[in-house]
């Protein structure tokens, strides 16, 4: 295991090296620099962090959760396996 990855993960969490093959990381990757990140608000706040959000979305201004863009197909195979 990378030594990275030693402290013990939260309750529930496993990590799996390897999950990924070097290319599906490179494409992952390709994919995500691509997205339309927006930053995160929380009410008045901006947070420093830029989120994407599939299936659902929590507008915290609103207080309650809206519908977002559907989960996209490069996302379908990743999501099965880790799934299993």
């Amino acid at each position: 295991m990378d030594e990275r990855y030693q402290a013990d993960p939260p309750v529930g969490w496993r990590y799996a090296g390897g999950f990924l093959e070097r290319s599906e990381e490179e494409s992952l990757l390709l994919v995500v620099r691509s997205l339309e990140f927006e930053f995160a608000r929380y009410k008045d706040w901006t947070a420093l962090r830029r989120i994407v959000s599939y299936g659902a979305r929590y507008d915290f201004s609103r207080n309650r959760l809206e519908p977002a863009a559907a989960i996209p197909g490069f996302l379908s195979g990743l999501r099965q396996r880790a799934a299993q």
